[in-house]
């Protein structure tokens, strides 16, 4: 018999427009009583991305355009240039914008026996 290991990587960018109001908000806030706990702002930004990453797009009829839907940490609505963008009441309660976008696709890194 005969494993191989396929590995593969991909890149998520996360980029906050006020990362003070962020970090005080997912990190320092009340927030964390009821989702999770996190460190620092690069444990929201990649828990964030791995979590956007895991929900499939959804259609809003209403606004006419695809959105994720990622739990605690609000709506995201795509863009015309592909990348997401919070929801205006999440950037509200938040007090910043939140862009994802995938900087790279999935993509393969390797292979190996184990």
């Amino acid at each position: 018999m005969k494993t191989l290991r396929c590995t593969f990587e991909m890149e998520i960018d996360v980029q906050f427009e006020n990362s003070v109001a962020v970090e005080n908000y997912f990190v320092h806030g009340d927030w964390k009583k009821s989702f999770y706990t996190h460190a620092d702002l690069e444990e929201v930004a990649a828990h964030l991305a791995e979590c956007f990453h895991t929900e499939s797009d959804r259609w809003d009829s209403t606004r006419m355009v695809f959105y994720r839907q990622v739990e605690g940490y609000g709506n995201y609505y795509k863009q015309v240039d592909g990348s997401y963008n919070v929801c205006e009441e999440a950037v509200r309660e938040i007090g910043s914008g939140i862009t994802i976008k995938y900087e790279l696709e999935l993509s393969h890194a390797g292979t190996f026996e184990v």
